[in-house]
């Protein structure tokens, strides 16, 4: 099953000749909380080798040291790498075949470094690729026809755009105000995670932004800044909002720019709902719950709502209330309902997991569909 976080790493900008390394250790994470937040996944496309304007240094290696560090520590299973794609056709091509692997679990994650542009009169702010000109539109793409575009067609649960690139704010709607959570608290994440996320990070405001690290050049600030706070965390499961003063503190002390958190204006979000980041190598404090007298009593307004739903013909809402249900509450006809819906929509690998959890709460059937 493709579980996709669609985290756009948008990285338009230069850099340096040397990778810098990672240092990976034996990760001590155990707790198995995929089947709460499905999988994780990573499509990063860069352009550095440009036909007609200016070479960048940078871009390949930004996106080597953050693939490795999602990959290694934060669990993204597939990470793709695109190199220097030449024009809007082919960049939306290679979108479009993500959407069509993408779930309603599922979330994914885009990373792109290449040359940025904003155009006053159209306000518009465009990804320059591999056959871009300065003065002429030819392989331009539009973030806002493009981008938000694929965003809204996405079935995906969370989508995050994190954007390192001259006039990378004008995906954003407007930057608004973090805030500071200390817990690692399952159940608070889980409520987070059933609300459907379109935000995006980016390294700057309208305003052109720095190439490298002038004390740190093999990458640029902004990318030094993210790895710095992903290789540094000691918490088990964060949302990227949670993380952003500290980005923000590193690339303003180094340069003028300003790097804003923002959801995407006119793309499915929902309020409440962000990308959430779960760290391999830190343990969560709080345990999956299992089914309780007290748990099974609560769970029942949320099978009658998944219920009612159901019968409705509304699927996507019902299986919302059906994860909390099965997650938050170990109710076993949630989970199994969850396994018979998943198997229809042909998704078998989430189906399997909730019927394991209905057959792990003493739901007979799923326990007999899994022996067959």
């Amino acid at each position: 099953m493709k579980k996709i976080i669609f985290i756009i790493f948008i990285w338009i900008i230069g850099g340096c000749a040397n990778n810098r390394g990672i240092k990976i250790l034996k990760s001590q994470y155990t707790t198995n909380i995929d089947a709460i937040f499905g999988n994780y996944y990573a499509l990063l496309i860069y352009v550095d080798d440009y036909t007609y304007l200016p070479k960048l240094r940078t871009p390949k290696y930004d996106i080597e040291i953050i693939s490795n560090i999602l990959k290694k520590r934060y669990g993204f299973k597939d990470i793709e790498i695109i190199s220097n794609p030449k024009n809007y056709d082919e960049l939306v091509s290679i979108l479009d075949r993500y959407n069509l692997k993408i779930g309603d679990r599922d979330n994914l994650l885009i990373y792109y470094a290449g040359h940025g542009s904003y155009e006053n009169k159209m306000q518009e702010g465009f990804w320059q690729l591999k056959d871009a000109r300065q003065n002429s539109r030819v392989g331009w793409i539009s973030v806002k026809s493009a981008i938000n575009n694929t965003l809204k067609l996405s079935r995906a649960k969370h989508i995050l755009v994190i954007s390192d690139s001259c006039y990378s704010g004008a995906i954003l709607r407007d930057a608004g105000t973090s805030i500071q959570v200390n817990r690692d608290d399952l159940e608070y994440y889980r409520q987070i995670y059933i609300k459907k996320s379109r935000t995006a990070l980016t390294s700057g405001g309208l305003e052109p932004v720095l190439d490298s690290d002038p004390q740190n050049p093999n990458n640029s600030i902004f990318t030094n800044a993210l790895f710095y706070v992903l290789n540094n965390n000691r918490r088990a499961i964060f949302t990227l909002e949670e993380k952003f003063p500290n980005i923000k503190r590193y690339v303003k002390l180094k340069s003028d720019q300003t790097p804003q958190y923002s959801d995407i204006s006119k793309t499915g979000h929902e309020m409440g709902g962000d990308f959430i980041f779960i760290d391999r190598f830190q343990s969560i404090q709080s345990p999956i719950s299992t089914p309780t007298s007290n748990s099974m009593d609560s769970s029942s307004l949320l099978m009658e709502k998944a219920n009612r739903y159901r019968r409705g013909g509304d699927i996507k809402r019902a299986k919302d209330y059906y994860i909390r249900a099965c997650n938050l509450k170990g109710d076993r006809e949630a989970c199994a309902w969850l396994g018979y819906i998943y198997g229809k929509e042909h998704d078998y690998k989430s189906s399997i997991i909730f019927l394991k959890k209905a057959c792990k709460y003493g739901h007979r059937k799923s326990c007999e569909i899994l022996e067959k």
